[in-house]
């Protein structure tokens, strides 16, 4: 039977974590993409998912509630 390969974890800042995610879905720098529709196409491939919520809740904004979940 073949060793079972483990990933080994790394550390790292959370400046750098916050750098990472930033870059990896195309914030960074602001306004790098254009405002068109192709834009909104890369980001999608990029991401290879986009996920949608439109919810009515009485004092809460829909951000909050997904930053909460």
């Amino acid at each position: 039977m073949a060793p079972t390969i483990r990933p080994v974890p790394i550390e790292i800042s959370r400046a750098m974590a916050r750098r990472f995610l930033v870059l990896r879905h195309l914030l960074a720098p602001p306004r790098a993409l254009p405002a068109e529709p192709e834009s909104v196409l890369r980001v999608v491939e990029r991401l290879g998912f986009l996920q949608f919520d439109p919810l009515e809740v009485p004092g809460a904004r829909n951000h909050d509630l997904v930053r909460a979940a």
